[in-house]
C-alpha cells in the first residue's frame, strides 16, 4: 500500500508536472514559426534518422550535399523532358529531386546546394 502511493506520488508530483512543462515549452517554441507544422515535421524526421535538426543546431552544420565546384557548368535541358502547366502559365519540370522525407530537406544549405547540383 505504501510502495503504491509513493508511486502515485511520483507520477502526480514529479512526472505529471514534468510533461506538462515539457507541452508548454514546446507548444510555445512551436507557436513563434511561421508555419508551426512545418517546424514540427522539420524537427521530428531529422531526430527520428538520429540526425541533430537545423532547426535546433542551425542551418549549415550538418553534414550531405557536397559544396558544388565553382568550374562546374549547368547541363542544357533534356530535349524530351516533361513540363508540367502552371495556372500562371510557367512550366515545372515533372521530375523531382526527392526532398520530401530526407532529414537533409530542412536544412536551408543543404537544399541550395541539391538544387545547384
Amino acid at each position: 500500500m505504501i510502495a503504491m502511493q509513493r508511486t502515485i506520488g511520483f507520477v502526480v508530483g514529479r512526472l505529471l508536472p514534468a510533461a506538462f512543462l515539457f507541452l508548454a515549452v514546446s507548444i510555445g517554441w512551436l507557436s513563434r514559426s511561421e508555419v508551426p507544422a512545418g517546424k514540427f515535421f522539420a524537427t521530428v524526421i531529422p531526430l527520428m534518422s538520429g540526425t541533430l535538426p537545423p532547426t535546433i543546431v542551425g542551418h549549415g552544420k550538418m553534414s550531405g550535399t557536397p559544396v558544388v565546384p565553382d568550374d562546374m557548368m549547368p547541363q542544357p535541358r533534356p530535349d524530351n523532358e516533361i513540363l508540367l502547366d502552371l495556372p500562371s502559365g510557367d512550366k515545372l519540370p515533372a521530375n523531382g529531386i526527392g526532398m520530401c522525407c530526407r532529414a537533409t530537406a530542412y536544412d536551408d544549405v543543404l537544399v541550395y546546394r541539391t538544387v545547384l547540383w
